[in-house]
């Protein structure tokens, strides 16, 4: 019996695990066939939507990897520090992983793009688990100065003495300039006569 896999629409914080029942060269062949990501750009990962059959899937949020590539790391810490899931959220699955060999595709919510989607994991994958990213906690800081402190009343604050002082140069300066141009058209107009 196929497994089914159903998104919901705009899914977020979403991680998928699967295990990829190829032989490595043919994972390998694969991967050999990815562009490389031009500067700045996450890579293309085309062979994840070939292993999930799912043309549509964004391939620059999903990975594909040999787990013996991850030395020193392991598949569990991977998850918990390079991709940001909790302990507890992968705790129950932990010898699941431990045993896992081979190749593992991970998909990001992100890969389907917002849409909901419904299709069925291929023979090539096996699902391991389905996590959630944990989310950090808001911090809310107080704004360093004074500038963030006070009450709001609802009327508009006084403007700044600075502020103030610069309209008044601005006006004062304008109005001399008017003068000095009064001034010089009189001069001219009497130099006329």
């Amino acid at each position: 019996m196929t497994a089914r896999l159903t998104i919901p629409a705009e899914e977020h914080r979403t991680v998928r695990l699967f295990a990829v029942n190829l032989p490595e060269a043919q994972v390998t062949d694969m991967l050999r066939d990815a562009p490389p990501a031009p500067p700045g750009e996450l890579p293309q990962v085309p062979a994840a939507a070939t292993l999930l059959d799912w043309p549509a899937l964004d391939t620059r949020h999903t990975e594909l990897f040999a787990i013996r590539d991850l030395t020193g790391l392991g598949l569990t810490g991977y998850l918990t520090e390079g991709l940001g899931l909790d302990e507890a959220e992968i705790a129950a699955d932990r010898p699941r992983l431990a045993a896992l060999e081979g190749y593992v595709l991970i998909v990001l919510s992100r890969a389907f793009g917002g849409d909901p989607v419904t299709l069925d994991i291929p023979p090539a994958l096996t699902l391991i688990g389905t996590y959630r990213e944990k989310s950090a906690p808001v911090l809310f800081e107080p704004l360093p100065g004074t500038a963030g402190q006070g009450t709001l009343t609802g009327k508009p604050a006084p403007a700044d003495k600075v502020a103030r002082a610069r309209l008044l140069r601005l006006a004062a300066l304008s109005a001399l300039i008017l003068m000095l141009l009064a001034i010089a058209l009189v001069a001219v107009l009497g130099a006329g006569e």
